[in-house]
């Protein structure tokens, strides 16, 4: 057997197509990228007890860097593109949270070790269904390819991801305020700015009597939601990661809301373009889940997608405030 010809095998096995011209660098990484999903329910599994103990963290990212290790040998790229990711976590670690966040791989230790969940399904669309656990991609479970790591199928039913972004209209007397110079707040976001690492000013900015502010601390910001009352400004923390929605509802106020382009690159493949970054857990992460990240292994700006999952994403993108149009009307503007 060729070494060219290793990829074409396990992308056939897992039902990966190549999209439009894409280039054989593009279709390896997609490829191994999916496969990693199996690897590492595998390794969970081999635990000597069949799977009913899982596998410490420690020894799941030890067998999967080993494989990685392995095939990059022979494709070299495959390396280089893992070495590429933008952050300080690991790329083993970042492919199994992934899982774990979905809970396709879970502990019942605190984190102690980790198993395969039993097969289980999870609606995340009004007519599409996530399935985790152990799956077949050669039986007759899935409908639909593969899409990044994930596996589906089409069924009718009311969706179980519930998103709720407009947690800052809760009634004010649900919690305790403070003044401003109180919290010590030093900074304050403009929604109407280009970009949210120029946002920071030092005046308050509160279209329709809200508003995000910052205070700056040895190595961390603390957030808090502002809300206009009685001629003064009162705050309140905010979790870390609560702010990007906030900041995304007030640049929809000030009519300058953040884009998700869509790119169709063939029948059976989309590319995304959005600041998935922004997005609150409850949604990243199954738009991780379904999706291949393009550039880097933690890209939050470019992803592909199969099209029977395209609907679904956008649906929640949109849910979140992100305005969704294809690359047609990008380069009509």
């Amino acid at each position: 057997m060729k070494h060219d010809d290793l990829l074409k095998i396990m992308g056939a096995d897992l039902g990966i197509s190549r999209y439009r011209n894409e280039s054989d660098e593009s279709f390896g990484i997609r490829t191994v990228y999916s496969a990693s999903r199996f690897w590492i329910e595998a390794f969970c599994l081999d635990d000597g007890r069949m799977g009913a103990d899982g596998c410490q963290p420690g020894i799941i990212s030890r067998r999967l860097n080993l494989w990685l290790d392995r095939i990059s040998s022979i494709y070299p790229f495959i390396g280089q593109w893992i070495r590429s990711q933008q952050h300080y976590t690991p790329f083993s670690k970042l492919l199994y949270n992934r899982l774990i966040m979905v809970g396709d791989i879970i502990s019942e230790n605190n984190g102690g070790t980790y198993r395969c969940s039993s097969r289980h399904t999870i609606q995340i669309g009004n007519d599409l269904q996530a399935l985790l656990g152990v799956y077949d991609t050669t039986g007759n479970d899935t409908s639909l390819p593969i899409s990044g790591m994930m596996l589906s199928k089409r069924e009718q039913a009311e969706p179980r991801i519930k998103c709720d972004p407009e947690w800052w209209n809760l009634p004010r007397e649900y919690y305790a305020w403070s003044s401003c110079s109180d919290e010590g707040i030093n900074e304050y976001a403009d929604p109407s700015r280009k970009s949210v690492r120029d946002c920071w000013t030092s005046k308050p900015v509160l279209p329709d009597g809200i508003g995000l502010g910052r205070r700056r601390e040895t190595h961390k910001y603390t957030y808090f939601l502002l809300h206009s009352h009685q001629n003064t400004i009162e705050a309140r923390i905010i979790d870390n990661y609560r702010w990007p929605s906030l900041y995304t509802h007030l640049r929809n106020i000030v009519g300058n809301p953040y884009w998700a382009d869509v790119e169709k690159l063939d029948d059976a493949h989309s590319r995304i373009e959005a600041p998935f970054s922004l997005l609150p857990p409850e949604t990243s992460r199954w738009l991780d889940f379904m999706t291949w990240p393009e550039k880097t292994p933690d890209d939050c700006v470019f992803r592909i997608i199969r099209t029977e999952l395209l609907k679904t994403a956008t649906d929640m993108l949109e849910s979140c405030g992100i305005k969704v149009r294809n690359s047609k009307t990008c380069q009509s503007n």
